[in-house]
């Protein structure tokens, strides 16, 4: 689990290599810190986007834009600022990310050879008042 390393990784099979980020992928790929939130932020306000999010992805050779585990909605209010949305999904990070890493670790999630992501029945998505 790369926990929002900032650096292209390489060496580590892509089915054992995870990381999250704290938007939506493919839009904010490359970015980090308050420059994904910032542009969430414009994209709202220009009615490209809607909502913001935290996705986490395993990790290919390609930064920003391996197979998605999963992209949890974190909301956005009207008058919210870029600390507002980055505390909320700061929040979602902390919970989502052991929980899917859970999922995986115990092979109800798992990445195929064609790097599709397969899902067992039964997973349970957390949901949370963001």
């Amino acid at each position: 689990m790369l926990s929002g390393w900032l650096k292209p990784f390489f060496g580590f099979p892509p089915a054992n290599t995870i990381n999250i980020h704290p938007g939506p992928l493919p839009y904010t790929a490359g970015k980090y810190g308050h420059s994904v939130h910032e542009a969430i932020i414009e994209a709202y306000k220009t009615g490209i986007l809607t909502q913001s999010a935290v996705t986490m992805h395993f990790v290919t050779e390609e930064y920003d834009k391996g197979p998605i585990i999963v992209e949890y909605p974190v909301f956005i209010k009207p008058e919210d600022t870029v600390e507002d949305i980055a505390k909320r999904v700061n929040e979602v990070e902390r919970v989502i990310q052991s929980y899917y890493l859970n999922l995986i670790i115990h092979g109800k999630i798992w990445l195929g050879q064609n790097r599709e992501v397969h899902y067992n029945s039964g997973i349970v998505i957390p949901q949370f008042l963001n």
